[in-house]
């Protein structure tokens, strides 16, 4: 299979499907005939099951089919092991199996909140452009909330109350001229608040101890889109990836021939 392989200690890397997902080398329910030097057969197996793992990769459970000697006895099987094997052992596909999706990855959901708060940044930026033109007093009020937030802090911690009540209605004053401003220029004023950050991970989506955290669980199907899009843009250009992103593919079971790299390997194929 055509597939881009990124450098890592093994040199093998998931499978970059047609629709930018990434997917597992070789299809569950795929069954191999394996052959010696004298080209006899010496055993079929099956891929029974797959797992991954961001230390060891693509994981296998191989079994032996005909109530023969398991010919791999490691459980489970790492990708690498098991082309090596199938390498060796000139090994053909008797029946096709089905492709799976890689779970969610770490390097995926770096790649989201990294490339979320980038987007914001530029979104703040040309919306701070368009403002300037249709709102020349635009910056001064930027200025002025900024300082009324200052002054509002200091008035705080030094728990005089009649000028905290004063600085409020001064602040909610420039806010709504901030808003008047944003809605004649079409613009979500929100675009210019600080982000809600996670809690527990701080708006990165993993954890201190480098786990996925919870809100990228909740959000991994966005996640997921937003990066097969991003390879489908590198590969085929903008409008491609746009309409992955905004159309996905949830909710869509699909074959090998949907996900598969066209003149590729036939390690995955339609298991129905």
């Amino acid at each position: 299979m055509a597939a881009s392989r990124a450098k890592k200690s093994s040199g093998l890397q998931p499978i970059v499907g047609n629709d930018g997902r990434l997917y597992f080398n070789y299809g569950v329910g795929a069954v191999y005939a394996l052959y010696g030097t004298a080209e006899e057969e010496i055993g079929k197996v099956t891929i029974s099951a797959c797992d991954y793992s961001e230390r060891r990769g693509e994981l296998y459970a191989v079994e032996t089919l005909g109530g023969k000697k398991n010919i791999f006895t490691e459980r489970p099987v790492t990708l690498e092991r098991l082309s090596a094997h199938f390498s060796f052992c000139r090994a053909q596909e008797v029946m096709p199996g089905k492709a799976e999706e890689i779970p969610l990855l770490k390097s995926e959901v770096t790649a989201y909140y990294k490339g979320m708060e980038s987007k914001r940044k530029r979104d703040a930026a040309a919306a701070r452009i368009k403002l300037a033109e249709t709102y020349p007093a635009f910056a001064g009020n930027e200025k002025a909330k900024k300082e009324a937030e200052a002054a509002l802090a200091d008035a705080e911690a030094a728990e005089d109350h009649v000028r905290v009540s004063k600085l409020i209605r001064e602040y909610m004053q420039i806010l709504g001229e901030r808003k008047k401003a944003c809605e004649r220029a079409g613009i979500d004023v929100r675009i210019f608040e600080p982000v809600q950050k996670c809690p527990f991970c701080g708006g990165s989506g993993l954890r201190e101890n480098g786990e996925i955290c919870v809100c990228a669980w909740q959000n991994e199907e966005e996640i997921k889109r937003w990066n097969a899009a991003r390879r489908l843009e590198e590969k085929f250009g903008r409008e491609w990836a746009l309409y992955v992103r905004d159309e996905g593919t949830q909710g869509t079971e699909l074959t090998a021939a949907d996900v598969l790299p066209e003149g590729g390997t036939n390690r995955l194929s339609d298991g129905s």
